[in-house]
Formats: structure tokens, C-alpha cells, sequence
């Protein structure tokens, strides 16, 4: 049996949707509106972060407000919940102002 190469399968997922308007239309597959062209698409995927070094996400800001997560899986894992909260907090991390993490005034927004 040969070995599948999945660095080079989740590599290539992210090379194909690294560019914000083939981000906005892995979005707009999945949302229920088609996002309007004049809603920025900012790119925040985050590289050797998770499972040994593999750069094998997606992830990205829709209108300055959401943000969404992707990746390629050739397998069933059922560790993706708790790998997605990891990879989640790790992306509003470089978001917050670490000041205004500890102060006292509540964060409203983050700087997306």
C-alpha cells in the first residue's frame, strides 16, 4: 500500500485559497447569501501551528467581523474540535492588543 503524501494534499488547499477572492468564494459555497463584492476579505491563516509543522489551514476575516476556518482533511480526526480552538484562539490572539487584553475596559472589536 503507498503512502499518501499529506503534506503535499493540504499544501496545495492552501496555495489554491490563499488569495482573498478565491477566500470570498470558499465562503460564498458555504454561506447561504453570496457575500457582496465590496466586503473586504482579509487573510489570517496562521503557518506551523498545529499537527507536527503542517501549514494545512485556511483562515480569514469577512467584513471585519467574522472569521472563518478551513482545512483539508483526508481522514477522519476526531480531534478537530479541540484542534480548531486551539488554531481559533491563536488567530483572535495576534488580534487583541495584548493592553487591551488586560485591561479593564471590555474589547468590542478586534483589530482585523
Amino acid at each position: 500500500m503507498s503512502k499518501v503524501n499529506r503534506n503535499f494534499k493540504a499544501s496545495m488547499f492552501t496555495h489554491l485559497f490563499a488569495e482573498p477572492e478565491r477566500e470570498r468564494g470558499l465562503y460564498n459555497a458555504f454561506s447561504p447569501t453570496a457575500l457582496p463584492p465590496d466586503v473586504p476579505v482579509v487573510d489570517l491563516t496562521l503557518t506551523n501551528v498545529l499537527y507536527r509543522d503542517r501549514v494545512n489551514d485556511l483562515a480569514f476575516s469577512v467584513g471585519n467581523a467574522l472569521a472563518c476556518f478551513f482545512e483539508a482533511q483526508s481522514t477522519l480526526n476526531k480531534n478537530m474540535a479541540l484542534r480548531y480552538l486551539i488554531y481559533g484562539g491563536r488567530v483572535y490572539e495576534k488580534l487583541v492588543d495584548n493592553d487591551e487584553l488586560y485591561s479593564e475596559t471590555r474589547i468590542v472589536a478586534c483589530n482585523i
